[in-house]
């Protein structure tokens, strides 16, 4: 995995989006509306972002977790 943060991750991807239709060759309007939805993520992972940038910003984790009982 390139990073453990699930928001990065997520963001990394809508970056993604709006080049690979680029390179595609994609419709202009799909390239909009490829560029919206990167602008709209990143509006919604504002307070990950700050996270981020502070270091606390949990991580994805395997680990199996057990039961409080």
């Amino acid at each position: 995995a390139l990073t453990r943060y699930v928001s990065a991750s997520s963001l990394l991807a809508a970056i993604a989006l709006p080049v690979g239709m680029w390179y595609l060759e994609a419709p202009s309007l799909y390239q909009w509306v490829g560029r919206a939805a990167v602008v709209a993520v990143i509006a919604m992972h504002g307070p990950n972002l700050k996270r981020l940038w502070q270091g606390t910003e949990p991580k994805f984790t395997f680990k199996k977790v057990e039961p409080n009982e």
